[in-house]
Parts: structure tokens; sequence; C-alpha cells
């Protein structure tokens, strides 16, 4: 995976700071209805948006 900074201004705090961000769905299955594993949708994504800034990601 790639990260790219565009045009940041590292002196002022970011508008949003994301840290280790991971989101998981449950798989459900069988009559009961149990969790039979999850879905990593996302897993440990870490970003800054900065006001006049741009970036983006590229796998």
């Amino acid at each position: 995976m790639q990260y790219v900074r565009l045009s940041v201004n590292e002196e002022k705090q970011p508008l949003l700071q994301v840290r280790n961000l991971k989101k998981y769905f449950p798989i459900i299955k069988g009559f009961f209805n149990r969790v039979t594993g999850h879905i990593h949708a996302v897993d440990g994504v870490s970003f800054e948006l900065h006001e006049g800034g741009a970036s983006g990601w590229w796998e």
C-alpha cells in the first residue's frame, strides 16, 4: 500500500485525525443465527485531514 500526502501544512492541527481504525462485520449462519466469523472491512487504517490539503492511498 502506498500513502501520498499533498500540500499539507504541518504547523496546524489536523481537522480530522484517525488512528488504527477497524471495522468488522459479523458472519451469521445457521438456524440459531450464530456468529461464525467476521469480515474485516477496514483493519488498522490511520490518516489525518488538514485544512486546504488532500490525501489518498492506493494499493
